[in-house]
C-alpha cells in the first residue's frame, strides 16, 4: 500500500472519528438535556465583556428554582450582537439539584458543536475516500 493510500486511509479514521464525536457530544446533550429541570424566568440585567472582536453580551436571568427560593444566575452563552433585553422571558435549563447552575435555553449551542464535528468528519472521511479511490485506481492501471 502506497504512502498517499495510507494517507487516504489516515485520513477517513480521523473522519469516523469526528463522526463517533458528534454522535457523542449529541447524544450527551440530549441526556442532560432531557434530565434538566426548565423553569421559566426573566432577563434582568446584560453584562458585557471584552471579547476578540469587542463586546460580548451575556444575559443574567431570575428564576425561582423549584424550592421556591428566587435565583440570579448569569448565563455563560454570550452572543455579538445581543440577543436578549432587561425584562424578556426566557428558560433555563438546570440540574434538579444544582439550580445555581441554570443556564438559558440556546438550541444552537445543543446542535452547533455536532454538527461542526460532523461536517469535520464528513470532509475528512469523503477527501480520504476520494484520495484511496483515486490512488488506488492509479495503482492498479500502472
Amino acid at each position: 500500500m502506497g504512502i498517499p493510500i495510507a494517507v487516504g486511509v489516515g485520513f477517513i479514521v480521523m473522519g469516523l472519528l469526528a463522526m463517533g464525536a458528534a454522535a457523542e457530544v449529541l447524544i450527551r446533550g440530549r441526556r442532560e438535556a432531557a434530565a434538566s429541570v426548565a423553569a421559566p424566568g426573566v432577563v434582568v440585567d446584560v453584562r458585557r465583556m471584552t471579547g476578540r472582536a469587542g463586546w460580548i453580551y451575556f444575559p443574567v436571568v431570575q428564576f425561582r428554582a423549584p424550592s421556591g427560593k428566587l435565583m440570579t444566575v448569569a448565563s455563560r452563552i454570550g452572543s455579538q450582537p445581543p440577543q436578549h433585553q432587561v425584562g424578556q422571558p426566557i428558560t433555563v435549563h438546570f440540574p434538579a439539584e444544582r439550580p445555581q447552575s441554570a443556564e438559558i435555553e440556546a438550541p444552537v449551542v445543543l446542535w452547533m458543536i455536532p454538527v461542526g464535528f460532523a461536517v469535520v468528519g464528513l470532509v475528512f472521511a469523503g477527501a480520504g475516500a476520494l484520495m484511496v479511490l483515486v490512488f488506488g485506481l492509479a495503482a492498479m492501471s500502472g
